[in-house]
């Protein structure tokens, strides 16, 4: 099974979103997990081989419009997790 988190979404993000993907990768470890997020921020040595960091640029901030945002940025963390 393959999922796909952003890794720039929710409250206290990257880091909260980085200690949940370590987590579950440790509890389902067939599992493929996505990281999507800024890769310097979501990146971890803590990281097990089941997590890939897929690189996105953009981060699509609170006070955004969502589907102006989504149309917008189309490098955002949400838009390619999706």
């Amino acid at each position: 099974m393959r999922i796909a988190i952003d890794g720039m979404g929710g409250d206290h993000a990257p880091d909260e979103v980085v200690s949940g993907v370590i987590e579950a990768a440790g509890q389902h470890p067939a599992a493929k997990l996505l990281l999507v997020g800024q890769k310097h921020r979501v990146s971890s040595p803590k990281l097990p081989s089941s997590v890939q960091v897929i690189h996105a640029p953009e981060v699509i901030a609170m006070d955004e419009e969502p589907v102006k945002a989504l149309l917008k940025k189309r490098n955002s963390s949400l838009n390619m997790a999706i």
